[in-house]
């Protein structure tokens, strides 16, 4: 009996997932607008305080010289950070490229804190909190 649940249930995802018609996207809630709002002030403020004239700093040069010597951890930094580094030279190894993904991953701590609250049952004033 299960086994033939299971196979219903993943031949009806299927049929979800190859079906000719568009899935219906949940619609836009007071808190979805919020949550855009604050992802996108995340993102945009990250660039617009920093100030142009400023030069990599020497952990960010580490970094990207990083993307030379492809690891999947280092003793002084994070895993992944050198194959961060990689895609960043791939893009060009220019300076927007180096703030963009910083401003990436803060914007998506916001979206992960949002939703860890939601899980939470917290209301609209713990989630603007």
């Amino acid at each position: 009996m299960s086994q033939r649940v299971t196979f219903q249930t993943k031949h009806r995802y299927t049929e979800i997932l190859f079906s000719p018609q568009s899935p219906k996207l949940p619609p836009m809630t007071k808190k979805n607008f919020i949550l855009l709002g604050f992802i996108l002030l995340k993102f945009l403020l990250q660039y617009a305080l920093i100030n142009p004239y400023y030069d990599l700093h020497r952990d960010e040069y580490l970094h990207l010289d990083q993307a030379n010597h492809l690891a999947w951890g280092y003793l002084s930094v994070p895993p992944v950070t050198s194959w961060i580094a990689w895609i960043i030279q791939l893009l060009g190894n220019s300076i927007f490229w180096v703030k963009f993904f910083p401003a990436l991953f803060g914007a998506l701590t916001v979206l992960v804190v949002w939703k860890t609250i939601e899980e939470l049952k917290g209301n609209l004033f713990a989630l603007v909190l």
